[in-house]
């Protein structure tokens, strides 16, 4: 599936601290796996402040 997820609708996300981490960790595989593809799948990813100020 390419950008835009499922049925040609565009998928924006704002990803949190916890998906930013698993992201850059892969501590869990399952949830790493989960977090790539949700990443990649998206049009636009959104990343707060706040949330890169947590992973400080």
């Amino acid at each position: 599936m390419g950008r835009g997820g499922r049925h040609g609708r565009q998928m924006k996300i704002t990803a949190d601290a916890n998906v930013l981490v698993r992201l850059l960790m892969a501590d869990d595989q399952a949830q790493n796996r989960i977090a790539i593809q949700t990443v990649e799948n998206a049009s636009l990813v959104a990343i707060s402040v706040h949330a890169l100020c947590e992973l400080a």
